[in-house]
């Protein structure tokens, strides 16, 4: 089992990859318990590349959620595979589980008016596909960059306008 966790707004999602089972409820437990004490109340458990979920895995899902609605926190399973999707339902649990991430996790993405931009400058990326982008703050015509001065950012699944400026040699 790997958790990676990525806070976006309110919201700490974490990408579960593997199985959660016997062998890792205990982990997943601890790991989701610590991110609570440490003040992540809005959870969303991202659960496209988990594979398999037991009784065990359940018990800790429902321990996760049990401390959650004590200090009226949230959380949500997003992405789930079939079978962890039928599981959940079958078990009662299909009210954690959403198609999509919160509406409000996503920023307000500004739309810009392209209908006079030709097609030959509109590019379609494979929806099976990624683009990374790294942003570096404060970055300056030829400085080297400093890895510390680059950030994550996020973009809504649907939606990417990308603008670039070509640097300009004097």
């Amino acid at each position: 089992m790997e958790l990676q966790a990525e806070k976006i707004g309110k919201y700490l999602i974490v990408y579960a990859n593997g199985r959660l089972d016997a062998t890792w409820s205990d982990y997943f437990t601890d790991t989701f318990l610590n991110y609570i004490r440490n003040g992540e109340h809005q959870l969303v458990l991202e659960a496209s590349a988990l594979h398999f979920l037991s009784s065990a895995g359940i018990r800790s899902l429902v321990r996760i959620n049990k401390e959650l609605a004590f200090i009226k926190g949230s959380f949500l399973i997003v992405n789930a595979n079939d079978f962890v999707s039928a599981t959940l339902t079958t078990t009662g649990f299909g009210t954690w589980l959403s198609e999509t991430m919160p509406v409000d996790l996503v920023p307000n993405i500004e739309m810009h008016d392209i209908s006079n931009v030709s097609s030959s400058e509109l590019y379609t990326i494979n929806p099976k596909g990624s683009l990374t982008i790294n942003l570096i703050n404060g970055w300056q015509d030829w400085k080297a960059i400093n890895e510390s001065e680059v950030k994550k950012t996020a973009f809504s699944r649907d939606i990417l306008h990308l603008e670039l400026e070509a640097l300009q040699l004097n």
